[in-house]
Order: structure tokens, then C-alpha cells, then sequence
């Protein structure tokens, strides 16, 4: 079972694995008498993070091929109704992966269960042979028996899920992945158990008392330098997230009594990223779209499920937020990861203060008419009247500096509102959802992520612009604009003048007229 750090039950943490190097875990053997007076107590074999470390660093080698179908009812040229099946996805996946994913459950033996949590609960010299025919048995096991199996629904799902089969390939298997070679090199599961054989356990055990020894002797003297720090001289930083922590990793507690005590912090640097990027995919991709909504800057599309240093530094805030308000203690003794309730909360205030920005915006709020120099109006002016032909009188020019102020407005507006309806990388990860394939919309863009079986679905372009009120107007600088308007006002003026022609010239021909008329004699 996987739960939301993404520890696994069949995993060990490096609180289990210290609890386990205790002499609370080891199994008691019986004495051997070698005399009557002598007693010899078997000493149990010892637990090395080394061992642990190389165990952890071989089962998460994606090393098996298996590709993923669901069942979806198709109509026939005849009318008829037929399952058929529609593909969802294809890659390698890790031995971690296989023993801990519910739909790789049919695919392996209890015996094969047993292996695995035996050899993750004892990391000592002795599991090198054990560890080696366990991947092997693990391959043949797969490479021999049932090709494809039904993989098993997820109990009180909220929605009916569609069928998934999932079908184990030997040809690719066997082919071998080449992410793991050097240089593209193809490695197979049988590369990596003859690669873990020919290792020395022993040498590798030395070396991490060597390394632990060198680490002792790095502390002795952080020692001397912290008792510089506490003369006040100098002041080195804390192994811990928090300003409320200091440089042994510890922060003050204050009990309900009122009672003080030290405990030790409850993020230390580094988990940053040891905590997340052990996350599958999509587990990830959806903590990223929390991170977004907290302020994060959006990651590209193809950045997506992918944990890098902006991510993790944007934790690492929220980490010194919740150690130094408190919030962190909370939410472990509530069962909750330390960081939750702090990143729902920074969410939560960064939505407000947007959605307080953009009022403000809407209303043009601190907006001011452009102060322009009159030099300025001038010049604009002279140019939109060469663009259209005509001349300008210094009496037209200060008449018509209203149109280059308006003109400055109206680009600024439009630049506005060509932003605001942008569409960006912000928008596209916070619409985007895991979907089924058959609710797939025509414009969406479906992507698959390990972790989900379902794929993550990009929103259309369409609906975005929807969202942001249309598609972006079309830009024009305040030149083109006064350009437009003088041309404009040019046509009027010319419209009159030829309309105050034609009226004089019908007065003319009618006082003409007039003139040629007889009256006669009066009588």
C-alpha cells in the first residue's frame, strides 16, 4: 500500500531501518555450551545502511515490461456490440513497483512476497546470494507463467473504473532497457543480478565504517566551531528548515503546562527532495498543481511529474513555515504530513490576495490619464498627418492633443487585456485532470504518467480562452491609433467641406435662376 509520502508498507523507512540495527529486533538465538564453564551468546549478523542503500538503489531499477489495456465495448460493421481492447500505456517497471502496485498482485507468488520482505528487513553481508536468485526467480517467474492477467479494482472508487488488463512482455523485457546502460547501453534483470553478485558485500561494508568514521571526526569539530557560535562570534547554519531551530537540529517546544522541552525538528534539510522525489509521476504532477496554487512558479508541460530545484525549494519554505509556527508538530500528532495544512493554508491566502488583485485591476484602480509632453503630441501628430497626407495648423495641433492622450489609453487597455487573456503555463496545469480515455474531448491532449491508470488529460485551447473571456484582442500602439484617427477626422472634414460645396453651389443656381425670371408690368 501506498501512502501519500510515498512510503510503502513493504518499504523501510530510515526510522524503521534504525529501529532495526536495534538489539529490540534481533532474533534470539540459543547459547552454545562450549564447556561447563564457558557460554558463548551468537552475536546476530549486522544491519549496514550500505547494504540498504544498494538493496533499495537495484529494486527501483525499471527492469520489466508490461503494457496496459482496458476493456471498452465497440460496435461492429454488423451493429453488433464486441470488448475490445484499447491500449493505455506501455514502459518498464521497477521490482519495488511490482511487489507494491495492486495490479502486478496476480502476477506474483507468496513464496516470492516472503523473499522480498526478508531480504529488505535484513540488509547484512549475508543476503548478497538470496538477493541474486530472488531477481532471478522474479524474471523467471514472469518469463514462465500467465502472460496477462485482470488487474483488481479499487474498492469505493467514487466513479465506475472500466476493466484494466495488464500483460507482462518477455520480448522487451528481455530486450532490455537502455536508461540504465552507459551510453544507451541495453540492461536486463539478468545484467542486474550477475552485477550484484560480483560485488564484494565486505568492501562495501568497510567502506561505510571508513565514511562513518570520517563523518565522527567532521562532528568533533562542527563540535568546536558551535562552541565558538555560542560565544557569539560566529553563527553556523542549522541542518534543520526553521529559524525557530538551532544548530544541534532541535527547536524549543513549549508544553500545554507551560513545561519547555527540546525535540528534534520536524524537516532537516535535504528532505526537500528525499521526501518527493521518491513519488510516482502523477503523484507529483498533482502535488505540483498544490504548489501552483500556493504561488509556485508553473512548470512547463514537459516538466510535468518531474520534481527538480524548483519545486523543492518552494517546499523548503513551507517547511520553515510550518516548523516556526507550530503547524508541523500538529499535523504529524494528527496523522497529516507536517506540511499539509501550511500549504492549503499559503493556497488559500495567495487565491485571495489574487483575486483582491485582479478587482483592483478591473476596476482600474491606481490607473492615471498618461502624462505626456507636449513635444510628444507634437511629434505623433506631425506623423500621423504625413502618413495620411494633409497638413496640420499649430491651431490643429493643440486642438487634437486629446486624441494622442486617448490614443496611449486605449494601447495600454488593449495590452491588458491581451495579458489577461494569455494563456499560460499556470492555466494549463491547474485544468489539466486524470481522466478516462473514452471522456476524452475532442482539442484534449492525453498524456500518461506512471502511478495512474488513467491518462492526464491538457485542457483545449478553446475552453482555455473560454476561461479568460475570448481570445486575445489585437494589438496596436498608440501611433497606429492617432494614425487612424487623424485619417478618420480627415474624411469627416472632407465629407463637409463637400456637402457645404454642394449646398452653395444649389444656392447659386438658385438665386440664378431667380434673376432670369419675368414678372411683367405691374398693372
Amino acid at each position: 500500500m501506498s501512502h501519500k509520502d510515498g512510503h510503502d508498507d513493504n518499504e523501510m523507512s530510515a526510522e524503521e531501518f534504525d529501529y532495526l540495527m536495534g538489539e529490540e529486533t534481533s532474533v534470539e538465538e540459543p547459547p552454545i555450551v562450549v564447556n561447563e564453564n564457558e557460554i558463548i551468546q551468537p552475536q546476530p549478523n549486522a544491519k549496514h545502511q550500505s547494504i540498504f542503500d544498494l538493496i533499495q538503489t537495484n529494486i527501483a531499477l525499471p527492469m520489466f515490461y508490461f503494457d496496459f489495456f482496458i476493456e471498452d465495448e465497440v460496435e461492429t460493421y454488423a451493429g453488433k456490440k464486441e470488448l475490445s481492447l484499447l491500449a493505455t500505456g506501455s514502459q518498464f517497471f521497477s521490482i519495488k513497483q511490482i511487489m507494491n502496485k495492486s495490479e502486478f498482485a496476480p502476477f506474483i507468488t507468496q513464496e516470492l512476497k516472503n523473499t522480498y520482505n526478508s531480504i529488505l528487513n535484513n540488509p547484512t553481508t549475508e543476503v548478497q546470494d538470496e538477493f541474486v536468485k530472488f531477481i532471478t526467480d522474479l524474471g523467471q517467474t514472469l518469463d514462465s507463467g500467465q502472460k496477462t492477467q485482470r488487474a483488481e479494482q479499487t474498492p469505493n472508487a467514487p466513479y465506475e473504473q472500466p476493466p484494466v488488463i495488464v500483460q507482462y512482455n518477455k520480448k522487451e523485457t528481455k530486450n532490455g532497457n537502455s536508461q540504465l546502460g552507459a551510453d544507451g547501453a541495453l540492461i536486463t534483470y539478468t545484467n542486474v543480478s550477475e552485477n550484484i553478485a560480483n560485488q564484494n558485500f565486505g568492501e562495501i561494508v568497510k567502506e561505510e565504517e571508513l565514511t562513518e568514521e570520517e563523518e565522527a571526526q567532521a562532528r568533533k569539530v562542527a563540535t568546536a566551531q558551535e562552541t565558538i557560535v555560542s560565544e557569539g562570534i560566529i553563527r553556523t547554519s542549522s541542518p534543520a528548515w526553521g529559524y525557530s531551530t538551532d544548530n544541534e537540529g532541535t527547536q524549543k517546544v513549549i508544553a500545554a503546562d507551560g513545561s519547555e522541552s527540546f525535540e528534534l525538528a520536524p524537516f532537516f534539510k535535504g528532505e526537500e527532495y528525499s521526501r518527493f522525489n521518491i513519488l510516482d509521476q502523477s503523484e507529483i504532477l498533482l502535488l505540483q498543481q498544490d504548489l501552483v496554487r500556493a504561488g509556485m512558479v508553473a512548470p512547463r508541460v514537459d516538466e510535468y511529474g518531474v520534481w527538480t530545484d524548483r519545486e523543492a525549494n518552494f517546499m523548503s519554505v513551507i517547511f520553515m513555515r510550518a516548523t516556526d509556527t507550530g503547524q508541523a508538530r500538529k499535523d504529524i500528532a494528527n496523522g497529516l504530513e507536517g506540511w499539509e495544512t501550511t500549504l492549503k493554508e499559503v493556497a488559500e491566502n495567495f487565491a485571495a490576495n489574487e483575486g483582491f488583485i485582479e478587482l483592483l485591476k478591473a476596476g482600474n484602480y491606481g490607473s492615471q490619464a498618461p502624462n505626456v509632453a507636449p513635444s510628444t503630441v507634437h511629434a505623433m501628430l506631425k506623423k500621423a498627418a504625413a502618413s495620411n497626407g494633409v497638413e496640420l495648423s499649430s491651431k490643429d495641433l493643440v486642438n487634437y492633443a486629446n486624441i494622442v492622450t486617448s490614443a496611449l489609453t486605449q494601447e495600454s487597455d488593449l495590452q491588458k487585456q491581451f495579458d489577461n487573456a494569455a494563456i499560460t503555463d499556470r492555466d494549463i496545469i491547474l485544468n489539466a485532470k486524470f481522466k478516462d480515455p473514452r471522456a476524452i474531448k475532442d482539442g484534449e491532449m492525453p498524456r500518461f504518467f506512471t502511478g495512474n491508470n488513467m491518462p492526464l488529460v491538457l485542457p483545449s485551447y478553446d475552453f482555455l480562452t473560454q476561461g479568460k473571456g475570448g481570445p486575445a484582442p489585437t494589438l496596436s500602439s498608440a501611433q497606429d491609433i492617432v494614425n487612424e484617427q487623424i485619417d478618420l477626422m480627415t474624411q469627416n472634414q472632407q465629407a463637409g467641406n463637400k456637402k457645404l460645396a454642394d449646398i452653395k453651389y444649389t444656392a447659386n443656381l438658385f438665386e440664378q435662376s431667380m434673376g432670369m425670371l419675368g414678372y411683367g408690368d405691374t398693372p
